[in-house]
């Protein structure tokens, strides 16, 4: 009877007895504990319903933390890498860029993959439903783009002046709209399928048969403003790398056509600045990125689609009435003026007349070039 009386002591002690402090309950919990001390922990206690909310408050921001679609999935945490630059990226031209049929192969090539919508398919794409949430990116330089463009396009350029002022100046001599050094000579292929006469050389050579030299600085910021001009102002939509991006320039580009593997200093008519730019956005992340084949001309001409012209509008329009063939030769052959062909023009024009008055000897000119300049001789008929 003692030890019975003694051990039913006990256990109205330990009934009496008050409950652990409520620093204790989590570690009393059945997930952070292995005791297997019962505690008196209510349900809503235990799920952070408490009517004293601060006694639980870490354990509930710790929940918030975890409860990502992630961890429900029990995939772990998001580790989201943001897509790279156009610093990062492997430039598509100039300095540290792969050779063209490098390109062509990437951009070929199920990684990298461009896809081609014809000129003459262009205005039905854009009117499609797929096409209507597409941005049409047109990558000449700003000059050309100002001076005439398609109804709807995004100026991007490609390349941009050389920042190297001797380089403009060499640039502004010979004529060169905006001194882009390297632009001097700009031949369009696809002028050949026009068949067009008037445009051809000598009444033998054709047109795209020219070298053609491609503008030697690349837009640092390519990438950069191509997602601007994406998200059109609009925060939520910049980096959208599904978005639709339709480059187009004067050439076009060709990717059903092999590069020219071999040689150099011949026009490679699959190349174009649209590829070379489209190259870029394709390292960037964008999904879906696609060129116009046959470029302007071909979805002017073949397509249909309206163009328009602040500056020169009026007289391109009555040009057409008159000579679509001369409309067509200042368009795409960049022959229309501009004021930085100015002192390009004003140089050619001294020197040509300095040499005509030492040809004729007018003046004496001829006779002092004789005397004084190295080699005048030999063309000068005052010598003979």
């Amino acid at each position: 009877m003692a030890q019975i009386t003694t051990r039913l002591v006990a256990v109205a002690t330990t009934a009496s007895s008050p409950s652990p402090p409520t620093r204790n309950l989590r570690a009393a919990s059945p997930r952070s504990s292995s005791t297997t001390t019962k505690t008196t922990t209510s349900p809503r206690e235990y799920c952070g319903l408490s009517s004293n909310p601060s006694r639980l408050r870490p354990l509930r921001r710790r929940r918030r933390v975890a409860a990502t679609p992630f961890a429900l999935f029990g995939v772990g945490a998001a580790s989201k890498t943001a897509p790279p630059s156009s610093s990062e990226i492997v430039p598509g031209q100039g300095a540290g860029s792969p050779k063209w049929p490098e390109i062509y192969d990437a951009i070929a090539s199920d990684a990298l993959r461009v896809r081609t919508i014809e000129a003459s398919d262009l205005r039905s794409f854009l009117a499609s439903r797929e096409g209507a949430r597409a941005t049409l990116v047109d990558v000449r330089q700003a000059i050309e783009h100002d001076e005439w463009r398609l109804a709807g396009s995004i100026n991007v350029p490609y390349a941009i002046p050389d920042p190297f002022w001797p380089r403009r100046v060499v640039g502004y001599a010979i004529s060169i709209k905006g001194g882009l050094k390297g632009a001097f000579y700009t031949l369009i292929p696809a002028l050949d399928a026009f068949q067009l006469p008037s445009l051809t050389p000598f009444n033998s050579t054709p047109i795209s048969s020219l070298r053609t030299e491609r503008p030697k600085v690349r837009n640092p910021r390519f990438v950069e403003d191509v997602d601007d001009a994406v998200c059109g102002g609009d925060a939520n939509r910049r980096g959208d790398k599904k978005a639709c991006v339709v480059l187009i320039d004067t050439k076009g580009g060709d990717l059903t056509r092999g590069p020219i593997r071999e040689g150099s200093g011949t026009l490679d008519a699959s190349d174009a600045s649209c590829l070379r730019a489209a190259y870029e956005l394709r390292q960037a992340g964008y999904a879906d990125v696609r060129h116009v084949r046959g470029g302007l001309p071909g979805a002017i001409e073949d397509g249909e689609l309206r163009w328009e012209s602040e500056t020169w509008g009026d007289f391109l329009r009555w040009l057409d009435t008159w000579n679509p063939d001369q409309r067509r030769l200042l368009m795409y052959s960049r022959l229309l003026p501009d004021p930085t062909n100015l002192p390009g023009v004003v140089g050619q024009l001294a020197v040509f007349t300095t040499i005509g008055l030492a040809y004729y000897d007018v003046g004496g000119i001829g006779t002092w070039a004789a005397a004084n300049v190295p080699a005048a001789c030999s063309f000068l008929p005052v010598c003979s």
